[in-house]
C-alpha cells in the first residue's frame, strides 16, 4: 500500500467524517506596472477532510496549496462531462 497517496482512508472513515469545500478570497498585491487595483481579491478553493487541508492533485498553485476558482470549475465540468452517463455505465448487459 502506498504511504504517500493523497486520499487516505484513515482520514475519511471514522464513523462520522467531515468534508468541507471552502471558498477563500485572497487579496491581490499591487503590480509594479500599475496592474491591479488595491483591494481586489481572487477566489480560491480549499478542501478539508476531518479538519485537515487536502491538496488537490490537479491544482495546488494558490496560496497554501489552494486551487484557483476558475481552474477548479473547469476540472469539475470536465469530470461531470466524463462521468455524466454513470447510470448507463453501471448497467449490466442483458443476455
Amino acid at each position: 500500500m502506498k504511504k504517500d497517496r493523497l486520499w487516505k482512508t484513515s482520514h475519511l472513515l471514522p464513523f462520522l467524517g467531515h468534508v468541507t469545500i471552502e471558498r477563500l478570497a485572497c487579496g491581490v498585491e499591487d503590480l509594479v506596472d500599475g496592474g491591479e487595483d488595491e483591494g481586489e481579491t481572487e477566489d480560491y478553493i480549499r478542501v478539508m477532510i476531518n479538519g485537515a487541508p487536502q491538496p488537490l492533485p490537479y491544482c495546488k498553485d494558490g496560496p497554501g496549496g489552494t486551487c484557483e476558482m476558475g481552474q477548479f470549475e473547469r476540472h469539475v465540468k470536465e469530470r461531470a462531462e466524463k462521468y455524466k452517463d454513470q447510470e448507463g455505465a453501471c448497467k449490466k448487459d442483458e443476455e
